[in-house]
């Protein structure tokens, strides 16, 4: 039937697909990038387009008090879903809709080495790999349900599975430094990703690519509580940016974002909420840190 041609041209054009998804996974991949609940801003005004994505990091420096070289281990574990939906009018009271739903699992490690420039700066360097499954599920809804997809698109555009690797690497250099009653932290993330599919299902034809971003964080904190108090009491203030590079950086529908929120800190720990806002991106953060 012709009636879906519209939603296979919008499939087709909307991203290079093998792009797209190395993309996706070099994304939710990086520790650095904590994002949940966001939602996507559209080109076409009949699709609706989310992204969830959930991380367990682990992070841990070990460096000598009499040294300026140091080395770090960093891992992450992340889940993350990528959902869009396209409707289509067929006339005679009956709408066609499609939902495909991008489930990813992924797990990276990274060790790199630690540089002290002095007691505030610091440069760091590192290298890392993982493994991730991507699969697609997707379906045809609606008054329409039961309409078969095209020959060329079932296996391959939509209903498939795949692991890939992730190579990763990553440099940064940081900021921490008390200035009077308040302690000011920064960084600035680097990282290149290369990602390699295998295992591929049916006939899913596998994809290999590259991404990249830059990250930059800033948190200013201040203590609320009295210096003998027993436990440390204390809060963050958090703004920074995400940008993608490449040339499949706005594959997501999106190629960078702002984030602005706060954190209340005890100890070591802190909890708090971020607003994440870019031309074409919407959402909220959940904000966790163990070693703060």
């Amino acid at each position: 039937m012709a009636s879906h041609g519209t939603v296979h041209a919008q499939v087709i054009d909307r991203e290079r697909l093998g792009a797209g998804y190395a993309h996706l996974l070099s994304v939710v991949a990086q520790p650095e990038i904590a994002v949940s609940g966001v939602e996507i801003d559209s080109d076409s005004p009949d699709a609706d387009t989310t992204l969830d994505v959930l991380h367990i990091p682990f992070y841990k420096e070990f460096v000598r008090d009499d040294s300026s070289l140091g080395w770090y281990l960093q891992a992450s574990a992340g889940y993350a879903e990528y959902a869009e939906e396209f409707e289509e009018d067929l006339g005679v009271d009956q709408l066609l809709r499609l939902e495909s739903e991008w489930t990813a699992l992924n797990g990276i490690a990274e060790a790199g080495m630690l540089y002290a420039v002095n007691e505030a700066v610091s440069l760091m360097a590192g290298l890392s790999g993982g493994v991730a499954r991507l699969e697609n599920k997707a379906k045809f809804s609606g008054l329409a349900a039961g309409v078969p997809f095209p020959p060329d698109l079932e296996g391959n555009v939509f209903n498939w599975d795949t692991n890939a690797a992730i190579y990763r690497v990553h440099g940064a250099a940081h900021y921490d430094r008390e200035h009077g009653s308040f302690r000011v932290k920064g960084v600035a993330h680097l990282t290149y990703s290369y990602v390699d599919s295998f295992s591929e299902s049916g006939e899913f034809n596998g994809f290999a690519d590259d991404s990249g971003a830059a990250i930059m964080q800033l948190d200013v904190s201040r203590r609320l509580n009295s210096a003998t108090a027993k436990r440390q009491l204390f809060l963050i203030g958090h703004v920074g940016s995400t940008h993608f590079l490449g040339g499949n950086r706005d594959q997501l529908g999106f190629d960078q974002y702002f984030q602005l929120g706060a954190s209340l800190g005890v100890d070591q720990y802190a909890a708090g909420i971020l607003y994440l806002v870019g031309e074409d991106i919407e959402g909220v953060t959940i904000a966790f840190n163990y070693n703060y």
